[in-house]
């Protein structure tokens, strides 16, 4: 059993949990000598355990598709991301964004310099 198959039977059984606490409360509330505080407890805390468990996964999810994108997009050749741990990709993944960034601005400013070097030979053409 992994992890999300371990998560949706927890979040069955609190469901399930609630539907029975659910019903009793209704029952309880024939007799005027009731326990219906007790079971409201009960029941108030399966449904904060079915929500974080449900938060629990929906992350589990958003981390996949986190290594998945990642992975689909990272160099074959990248043996830091490839061979390292899981726990390092968040670090790899920003120092290649930082990198192209950088490469970028860089590209960027040769452009420029190209382009004022451009100008200034065609001043130097018209002024002839």
């Amino acid at each position: 059993m992994n992890l999300v198959q371990t998560l949706d039977y927890f979040m069955d059984d609190a469901a399930a949990h609630m539907e029975e606490l659910s019903w009793e409360i209704r029952e309880e509330t024939n007799y005027a000598d009731n326990n219906t505080e007790s079971l409201s407890e009960q029941y108030d805390f399966n449904k904060e355990l079915h929500n974080n468990l449900l938060t629990i996964k929906s992350e589990l999810a958003r981390l996949q598709r986190y290594d998945e994108e990642l992975s689909s997009v990272m160099p074959n050749d990248y043996k830091d991301w490839w061979q390292g741990s899981k726990e390092e990709w968040p670090i790899i993944a920003k120092s290649s964004i930082e990198s192209s960034r950088a490469r970028e601005k860089l590209a960027w400013q040769q452009v420029e310099f190209a382009y004022k070097e451009l100008e200034f030979a065609y001043e130097e053409l018209e002024a002839r």
